[in-house]
C-alpha cells in the first residue's frame, strides 16, 4: 500500500508496513482526491482505486455514508468547509510555534485582507499558544480540530465527542485530524452541532517542503472554491507566503477569501 501510495501520489512513504501517522495522513489525502470516504482505511474501494489510480464508477463506499454528506444544517460539501463562494479558502491546522507567531499569521493575513480558517488542537488553545478570541476578533474563522489530534476512527462515540467538545474553540465547523471520519464520528459531529470542515487540496506542507515550495504549489493547483489545509507549524512559521500566495492567484484571476466584517461567529460561513 505504501509503496503504491508514493507512486500513485508522491507521497513519500518509507515502505517500512507501519500504519503510523504519515501513512494515514497519505491514505486520507489520496481518498478525499479521489472522491472516496476519507476514514484512512483502505477497504477494497480504496484499494481498487490505488492499484487502478482511478476512482470506482459508480456508488458509494462500501464503508458507510459518502464523505460529501454533510451531517443536518451543513453548507454544501464538506471538503468546501462552507466556501460557496468563488475564493481561496485557506484553513491553517495543529499548533504555532508560540503565541506572537500565532499572532503574525492572523495581523499578516489581516492586512493582506485575506480570511484564513485557524485549527489549533484544544491542547495548544489550553496551553495559550492560540488565542482564539484574537483570531475572531480579526474576522478569521475557527475551526474546532480536537483536543489532542487522535485519530477518530480509532475511538468510542464518548471519546470523540469529547475529543471535539473540550478542545476550547467555540465554532460551528469541525475538523477531524486526518479527514478521517467513519459512521461513530460522522453522529458525534452531529451531535455536536456541529458542520464538517474537511479539505479539497492539500499542498504537503506536512511533508517536508517548505513553505515557499508548498505557497507554489497552492499557485499552479488552486481553483475558485478551493479549500486548502495548511498547517501553523509548517507553511504558518512563513506568514509572508500569504503576500505570495495572493499575488500568484491574483495572476491567475483567483481571489481569496477575506475577514469576516467585525468579530466572527460561531456559525460563520467564509467570506469568499
Amino acid at each position: 500500500m505504501q509503496r503504491l501510495l508514493n507512486k500513485r501520489s508522491q507521497a513519500g512513504l518509507a515502505s517500512d508496513g507501519d500504519l503510523g501517522k504519515k501513512t494515514v495522513a497519505a491514505v486520507s489525502t489520496y481518498q478525499s482526491r479521489h472522491k472516496l470516504a476519507a476514514d484512512a482505511i483502505v477497504g477494497s474501494q480504496t484499494w481498487r482505486a490505488l492499484v487502478a489510480n482511478t476512482p470506482p464508477s459508480s456508488g458509494p463506499p462500501s464503508s458507510g455514508p459518502p464523505a460529501s454528506r454533510p451531517p443536518a444544517g451543513a453548507v454544501g460539501s464538506p471538503s468546501q468547509c462552507g466556501n460557496t463562494g468563488k475564493g481561496v479558502f485557506l484553513v491553517f491546522d495543529d499548533y504555532p510555534l508560540s503565541l506572537t507567531r500565532y499572532k503574525t499569521l492572523i495581523d499578516q493575513a489581516n492586512r493582506l485582507n485575506i480570511g484564513i480558517g485557524i485549527a489549533p488542537n484544544g491542547q495548544y488553545v489550553k496551553s495559550g499558544r492560540a488565542d482564539i478570541g484574537y483570531a475572531k476578533r480579526a474576522g478569521m474563522y475557527p475551526v474546532d480540530h480536537t483536543y489532542d489530534h487522535q485519530n477518530l476512527t480509532k475511538l468510542s462515540y464518548n471519546a470523540v465527542y469529547r475529543e471535539i467538545t473540550t478542545s476550547g474553540v467555540s465554532t460551528k465547523w469541525g475538523r477531524p485530524p486526518y479527514g478521517a471520519l467513519n459512521d461513530t464520528s460522522r453522529l458525534a459531529y452531529k451531535s455536536a452541532g456541529m458542520n464538517l470542515c474537511l479539505w479539497n487540496l492539500d499542498p504537503q506542507d506536512w511533508n517536508g517542503k517548505s513553505a515557499r515550495s508548498a505557497a507554489d504549489y497552492i499557485i499552479r493547483n488552486a481553483r475558485r472554491r478551493s479549500t486548502i489545509v495548511v498547517h501553523m507549524n509548517h507553511m504558518g512559521t512563513d506568514p509572508t507566503q500569504l503576500n505570495r500566495i495572493q499575488s500568484g492567484l491574483a495572476r491567475r484571476g483567483i481571489t481569496m477569501c477575506r475577514p469576516h466584517a467585525g468579530s466572527t461567529s460561531e456559525n460563520w460561513r467564509p467570506n469568499c
